[in-house]
C-alpha cells in the first residue's frame, strides 16, 4: 500500500507541476476558463511541486530496492527469498512513473520550437500583425500552450510566443479576427495579454 500511495505522489506532484502547461488547453477545451487560470497560477510552484514528485520517486526507489531481511530461514541458516514477484511488480510500477514524470517535465520545460509546425508568413496583402505584452508564463511550455491556442483561432495566420521576450506577435486576417478577440484568447486560458505600448 506505501508503495502505491508513492507512485501515486510521485505522478501526482508531475502533473500538478505541469498543470499551468495542460490545464489552460484544458479549460479552453472545455470552456472552463476560473480552472485555466487556476492552473497558469502553479507556474510560480513548478520547482516545488518537480522537487515534491523526485521525492516521492526517491523514497520510492528506496523502496523498490532496498535490501529486504529474508522472512523464512531454517535451523541451518538457509532462506527462501522474498515476495520476488511483488517486487518485480513494484519496480516495473516505479519505472513507468519515473518516465511518466521526466516525460511531465520534458513537456513542461521543452523548446516551443519542437513544436512550431508554422512559420512566420511573409508579408501577404491583408494580413495585419499584432504584437501583446503576456504575464504569467513560467516556462517554454505556457508559451507553445499559448502559441498552439492562437494558431487554431479563425483568422489567425501565424503566432509566435517568447518566454524570454514576455511577447505574443500574432499575424491575422482582419476580417476574420480581431486584435481584441485575439487577446481574449489569451486572457480565457488564464494568462493577462495587454497590447504593446507602441500599437495602442
Amino acid at each position: 500500500m506505501k508503495e502505491k500511495l508513492l507512485l501515486l505522489g510521485s505522478v501526482g506532484g508531475a502533473v500538478a507541476a505541469t498543470a499551468c502547461c495542460w490545464g489552460p488547453l484544458v479549460a479552453l477545451t472545455f470552456g472552463l476558463g476560473s480552472f485555466g487560470a487556476a492552473t497558469v497560477a502553479l507556474g510560480k510552484y513548478t520547482p516545488v511541486l518537480a522537487g515534491a514528485a523526485f521525492l516521492f520517486l526517491a523514497v520510492g526507489f528506496y523502496q523498490a530496492y532496498r535490501p529486504v531481511p529474508a522472512l523464512c530461514c531454517d535451523a541451518e541458516g538457509r532462506c527462501a527469498p522474498g515476495p520476488l514477484r511483488a517486487q518485480r511488480v513494484q519496480r516495473a510500477s516505479l519505472w513507468v512513473s519515473t518516465m511518466l514524470v521526466f516525460a511531465a517535465l520534458g513537456y513542461h520545460f521543452a523548446n516551443p520550437a519542437w513544436f512550431a509546425g508554422k512559420s512566420a508568413p511573409t508579408q501577404v496583402a491583408g494580413v495585419q500583425t499584432v504584437d501583446f505584452e503576456v504575464v504569467g508564463m513560467y516556462c517554454e511550455g505556457c508559451a507553445t500552450t499559448i502559441q498552439t491556442a492562437l494558431r487554431t483561432q479563425k483568422g489567425v495566420k501565424d503566432a509566435q510566443v517568447s518566454l524570454k521576450d514576455g511577447k505574443a506577435v500574432v499575424h491575422y486576417d482582419p476580417a476574420a479576427v480581431s486584435p481584441a478577440k485575439i487577446q481574449e484568447a489569451i486572457n480565457t486560458l488564464g494568462y493577462k495579454a495587454k497590447r504593446s505600448p507602441d500599437q495602442r
